[in-house]
């Protein structure tokens, strides 16, 4: 699974408050999924020019923002902020993106226990359970 952070601009208002946030919730992603064969790797970008960084955080998990994985919106006083059930985030927190991940690798294993591997499109796995986690594929059902 890949976490992918869009280092905030000059004039970003929303997103991670340290590169040590990410990272952190990257580690605990990690310890977390350890058991189920997902790891998670970081990646670190420049702004994307032609990402608004009003309307997004900068942080992808497996090329879905993390608002779409936490069904975030923006507030109505339009403020920088996100409301995620109810409650407002004034900025992007460690646990946010832990939940995001949680849901994210959820969804990568619900794949592949089906047999749809979604690292490699088009591979028919054996519904292992952990093939989508592992570089390279799955260890138990190598092709």
């Amino acid at each position: 699974m890949i976490v992918r952070w869009l280092r905030p601009g000059d004039d970003a208002e929303r997103g991670p408050s340290a590169e040590a946030d990410v990272e952190e919730a990257v580690e605990r992603l990690n310890r977390t999924l350890a058991p189920l064969h997902v790891s998670v790797t970081l990646e670190k970008a420049d702004p994307d020019p032609v990402v608004d960084p009003s309307s997004s955080t900068g942080i992808w998990i497996d090329d879905r923002a993390l608002e779409r994985w936490l069904g975030a919106q923006p507030p109505e006083d339009g403020s920088p902020a996100l409301v995620i059930d109810g409650e407002t985030y004034e900025r992007v927190t460690v646990d946010l993106v832990c939940r995001a991940g949680m849901l994210a690798a959820s969804y990568l294993l619900d794949a592949c226990s089906r047999g749809r591997c979604l690292r490699r499109p088009g591979a028919l796995r054996m519904g292992c359970g952990a093939c989508c986690g592992r570089s390279g594929g799955c260890v138990a059902h190598e092709e």
